[in-house]
């Protein structure tokens, strides 16, 4: 189904949609419903951002996963009479992609109604920085890790470990290393229990960056645990297909190699991952700016093959 970046479709409660996102398209939804709701947005190919806006057009609550495009976010909120929802790329240059979209009634007496709310309050606090607001990614966490309790109370494994990943990545934007470390392994613990391999692997991609510029105090050897976690995460995307998260994890065994100045090795990994980000663009010789890109083939993400470039001007610096 093709939704329209300029109008406003229909959201009937119940029924999953599923549209295709582009660059710089803002998808519009409109619904009567009131009450206590949930909307779940599954990421098939690229990531978005959920905003949910009430009957004056004040926003109130944005939402994302910070696993990126593999996986699904969720908005638990409060109604009061009609909603408009949002949908917009999170990347402003990035392949299409598709994403479904549901809109469900959610009461209070649902078991995890609380932990559900917690992620989601979560989620628009850490994302306000990234928009220009107050950083509140403090009192994300709290939220996260409040939201991991409930989920663990209510045996609800995969929805905690989800929730421990969330709080380990704000812990280690706010460099408490330790602590990100410690919720990652318990976060690993269930999706290993559960085979959830790239949940796996989003841990051990994290882990390997922690380890990278971790101290002593948390691992003796940093850097060859940081080459094993993320050669794992790696291997693990390349078996599963996620081309996006494979070039992710080359990058990051880039930079450890950069860490132990074997610019030559560094060099090779930087390069497999420009190869992917890029999609059929040569950005070396490309003319940019491609915020507008509109070319044919498969269009970069752009944002991570210019940090794959800047790392790669390093490498051919030294080799």
């Amino acid at each position: 189904m093709q939704a329209s970046a300029d109008s406003l479709q229909p959201l009937e409660p119940g029924i999953t949609y599923r549209f295709e996102l582009n660059d710089h398209d803002v998808h519009s939804f409109s619904s009567p419903i009131s009450g206590n709701v949930r909307v779940v947005v599954e990421n098939l190919e690229r990531g978005t951002f959920l905003i949910c806006l009430d009957q004056n057009g004040d926003r109130q609550l944005r939402t994302a996963n910070w696993r990126g495009p593999e996986h699904w976010h969720s908005a638990v909120l409060e109604i009061e009479s009609g909603a408009t929802f949002q949908i917009v790329p999170d990347e402003a240059v990035a392949p299409s992609g598709e994403y479904q979209i549901t809109l469900s009634r959610y009461e209070t007496n649902e078991p995890l109604y609380a932990a559900e709310l917690a992620m989601s309050t979560g989620a628009d606090l850490y994302s306000r920085h990234f928009f220009g607001e107050a950083d509140a990614r403090g009192a994300a966490l709290e939220e996260f890790q409040a939201a991991a309790k409930k989920f663990a109370a209510g045996g609800e494994k995969s929805r905690q470990a989800d929730a421990l990943f969330e709080a380990a990545s704000v812990s280690f934007e706010l460099g408490d290393m330790q602590s990100a470390y410690a919720q990652l392994l318990a976060a690993e613990a269930l999706w290993t229990e559960l085979i959830d391999l790239r949940g796996i692997a989003a841990g051990e991609n994290l882990r390997g960056i922690i380890s990278r510029q971790t101290a002593d105090a948390i691992d003796p050897d940093p850097s060859v645990t940081a080459l094993s976690l993320l050669e794992s995460a790696a291997e693990r995307r390349r078996e599963l297909g996620d081309t996006f998260f494979y070039a992710q994890a080359l990058n990051n065994l880039g930079l450890v190699y950069r860490d132990l100045g074997d610019a030559w090795l560094a060099r090779q990994f930087f390069e497999q991952a420009l190869q992917i980000w890029q999609g059929d663009i040569d950005l070396v010789n490309a003319a940019l700016p491609l915020s507008n890109y509109d070319g044919d083939g498969k269009p970069p993400w752009l944002m991570h093959s210019v940090i794959a470039m800047q790392n790669l001007g390093w490498a051919y610096e030294y080799t």
